[in-house]
């Protein structure tokens, strides 16, 4: 991962939306905790 996938992924992460990662056996839902918009956007 560059340095600039993770400067886009913060800059995604704070404007409230959230990100969808792999991990070994499932995908992971990630947001900002402190974000309402996020939170109710992982609701899914």
């Amino acid at each position: 991962m560059l340095s600039t996938d993770i400067t886009e992924i913060k800059n995604h992460l704070e404007s409230g939306n959230i990100i969808i990662y792999p991990t070994e056996t499932v995908y992971g839902i990630g947001c900002d905790p402190s974000n309402d918009k996020a939170l109710k956007l992982s609701w899914i």
